[in-house]
């Protein structure tokens, strides 16, 4: 389900006001491949920054990256998965790839498992951790500024109504019988981890390992 799973994510990345690469599902069947358009062509004109590291990059798009991250469950976050495109004097962080998102090629087993993390489990592995280490590396100022901003994207998340996006895909016939009991699980998983990340207390105590 990795077509879908990656729709997902960068639909949910760009509700979030990231600015993210349109994905597009290829083919048919639950293991259909996807295409997705080059970095710059997300915002026209721009063009990559490589000297940009994760540091340097706008604290607003890291914010977002991580809320959307977590919500889709993206199990992994390498450093070179996310670029900076530069237009102008502006930056924009993005994803370019988002590894084992959406439950892709997981066990049911496994599945249950991940609707069930608190939030130092998420936090403690995977994407989680790359977060966690991301935030301690900021200055006190800088790490409550990313506090205030995570917390101001979860409101704008719940905004988001997964149950309506679902529909649409299926009505327009994009998901298969397969993509949509798929589809149901990452619904439980976003609408869960909206919950665990607004208890702020327990958020910054994750963070700070």
């Amino acid at each position: 389900y990795a077509a879908v799973s990656e729709r997902f994510a960068e639909d949910l990345q760009q509700f979030l006001g990231v600015e993210s690469p349109d994905v597009f599902p290829v083919g048919r069947g639950d293991r259909r491949s996807f295409l997705r358009e080059r970095p710059e062509s997300a915002v026209i004109g721009s063009s990559l920054d490589r000297s940009k590291t994760w540091e340097t990059m706008p604290i607003g798009d890291m914010a977002g990256l991580f809320v959307a991250d977590i919500l889709s469950d993206t199990r992994e976050r390498n450093p070179e998965s996310i670029v900076a495109a530069s237009l102008g004097d502006r930056i924009f962080a993005m994803s370019i790839a988002n590894i084992g998102t959406g439950l892709t090629n997981l066990s049911e087993i496994e599945i249950a498992k991940r609707s069930k993390m608190t939030i130092d489990e998420i936090l403690q592995g995977g994407s989680g951790a790359r977060y966690s280490e991301y935030y301690r590396k900021l200055r006190a100022e800088q790490q409550a500024q990313l506090r205030r901003l995570i917390a101001s994207l979860l409101q704008r998340a719940r905004k988001f109504n997964f149950d309506q996006y679902r529909d649409r895909l299926a009505t327009t016939g994009e998901l298969t019988d397969g993509e949509k009991i798929h589809m149901e699980v990452l619904g439980k998983i976003f609408k869960q981890r909206i919950r665990i990340l607004s208890n702020s207390a327990l958020l910054r105590s994750a963070l700070n390992g």
